[in-house]
């Protein structure tokens, strides 16, 4: 609120000089070239392969912890109370050494956010220099970032998000030769009762999706062996399917976005829910849910319908 009332103060207070002076305003969205500044996705990429060996270390640490556990319940028959309270001690200092080393890596000021600024920081002096150089060129005397929560009103008719990217991704796509269209891998949905797992309709939900967007002239859909294949061989099970275990297997796929969803059945009929993540950014973009009675040619057109309504966000505009 006091946000707001400071943002109409400023406004109030610059009208005078708006009258005085015609300006040239443009609008530029900061959070989709954070998304699609290709340089940037690149760096967050690399910094997920140091993240690797930091979460390996992690889960040893976790594992040796349970190890010890484990060994305690079994022991403890045979030990005295005295040699009960050393092993636990030992246990609560590897438990000690596990927050430590958690805190170490990802606690405020960590090594992943000192990777992340040391990895991303040249990109960022980049993208800042090229919305300077844009606007410059165009004659704008002032860009409002759209994404701001300052930001009450703003016309796409000036907003230059696209110029920027273009230009900031000319280069790369040049030099590396890839092509334009993002990767999009679905994986297959949770099935949340009895009735669901019966019917198959967590992997029906993933083939409908898959099918329904294959032939997008925007995005590359990955096919759902491909995503299956990778999530067996990294010993993912669909059953306990996460959102951090959805942003390693499209990492690994190299898919810039990625869908998962949930499925239930009631009396009512079939209900759904999918989510769109950023798989850089590990940011929900979209998220949306539906209705089909009982019958699997209205859960497909149900389903088909809804992840076109989706993916909408992140179609480029034309």
């Amino acid at each position: 609120m006091k946000k707001l009332h400071r943002f109409f103060l400023l406004v109030f207070f610059s009208i005078p000089v708006l009258y005085a002076k015609e300006y040239k305003i443009a609008t530029v969205d900061m959070d989709r070239l954070m998304r699609e500044y290709k340089d940037l996705q690149d760096a967050r990429k690399d910094l997920f392969s140091y993240e690797k060996d930091w979460i390996r270390i992690r889960d040893s640490l976790s594992s040796e912890i349970q190890r010890r556990k484990d060994e305690l319940q079994k022991k403890i028959p045979m030990l005295t109370p005295e040699g009960i309270m050393d092993e636990q001690a030992r246990i609560n200092e590897l438990e000690k050494q596990y927050r430590e080393y958690v805190k170490k890596i990802w606690g405020e000021g960590g090594e992943y956010s000192k990777k992340l600024k040391e990895l991303t920081k040249p990109y960022l002096e980049k993208l800042h220099e090229t919305v300077n150089k844009i606007a410059q060129e165009s004659g704008y005397d002032l860009v409002i970032d759209r994404s701001s929560n300052l930001v009450v009103y703003a016309s796409s008719e000036n907003d230059i998000t696209d110029e920027v990217l273009d230009y900031l991704n000319k280069e790369y796509v040049a030099q590396s030769g890839i092509e334009t269209k993002k990767k999009i891998c679905v994986l297959p949905f949770l099935e949340k009762d009895k009735d669901v797992k019966n019917l198959g309709l967590g992997n029906r939900a993933e083939d409908v999706i898959v099918a329904s967007l294959k032939n997008s002239p925007n995005f590359d859909i990955l096919p759902s062996g491909s995503v299956r294949s990778k999530m067996t061989s990294m010993g993912i099970r669909v059953e306990t399917l996460t959102e951090s275990q959805g942003v390693q297997v499209a990492t690994a796929l190299n898919a810039d976005y990625f869908i998962m969803g949930e499925v239930s059945k009631d009396a009512m009929g079939v209900h759904f829910k999918m989510y769109l993540y950023d798989s850089r950014t590990i940011q929900k973009i979209n998220e949306v849910e539906g209705l089909a009675e009982n019958s699997e040619e209205l859960f497909d057109q149900s389903l088909a319908n809804k992840a076109r309504e989706l993916i909408a966000p992140i179609v480029p505009k034309k």
